[in-house]
């Protein structure tokens, strides 16, 4: 479950951003995932929700995008 330290990353990241910007709450936070990193979306909200708990962002809006991939062959395209 790569999930869990993924959400953790994000939530230092959003964190130390909103203090950097001296914001006192985040309200939204969108990410976008390639379609190979096989996040399980639910899993991750859970694990950002629980990483935020007690700070600025507790109550945030996770939006998360998953980007379709495309492969074209070098060759014959």
């Amino acid at each position: 479950m790569h999930e869990i330290g993924i959400a953790q990353d994000l939530s230092a990241i959003v964190i130390e951003t909103a203090r950097r910007e001296k914001l006192t709450r985040v309200t939204k936070v969108n990410i976008s995932f390639g379609q190979l990193v096989q996040i399980v979306p639910d899993i991750f909200r859970f694990a950002f929700s629980e990483s935020v708990r007690g700070s600025v962002a507790e109550n945030a809006d996770l939006c998360i995008e998953i980007v379709e991939v495309k492969m074209k062959c070098k060759e014959c395209e």
